[in-house]
């Protein structure tokens, strides 16, 4: 099982091996490789990407409320269900059906990353 925090169902398929530092990026890289393999939980705390995350220090995020905002956001906009076991085919294809470039925005628009260019809705591989 991977399991995943709402926004990072949207972060995962815009990584280009830009992050914090080594560590983070090679577990990225890891839950990558594996994303077709195993099936995927989404969960509301820390996943298996916050923990190699430098900004998890003694199982606190520093950035936790813009991180919750993000969640929210994907959980509301997107009605995508905690807890329940998904492929990640099978989330690609609702995202398909789901995701817009409107909603995107709306989700995306306050994270550092989108900030910095690094995300963009026309990169989704549906």
């Amino acid at each position: 099982m991977i399991y995943l925090r709402p926004h990072h169902i949207l972060c995962i398929q815009q990584f280009k091996g830009y992050g914090y530092n080594n560590i983070f990026v090679e577990n990225m890289f890891n839950i990558l490789n594996r994303l077709n393999e195993e099936q995927i939980i989404i969960k509301e705390d820390f996943d298996d990407i916050c923990k190699k995350c430098p900004n998890l220090v003694n199982d606190v995020c520093i950035s936790d409320g813009e991180i919750d905002l993000l969640d929210n956001k994907v959980l509301n906009l997107l009605n995508i269900e905690i807890n329940k076991p998904i492929y990640f085919n099978d989330l690609k294809l609702y995202l398909s059906e789901n995701l817009t470039e409107e909603i995107f925005y709306n989700i995306c628009n306050s994270c550092s990353w989108y900030k910095k260019g690094f995300c963009n809705f026309k990169n989704f591989k549906f």
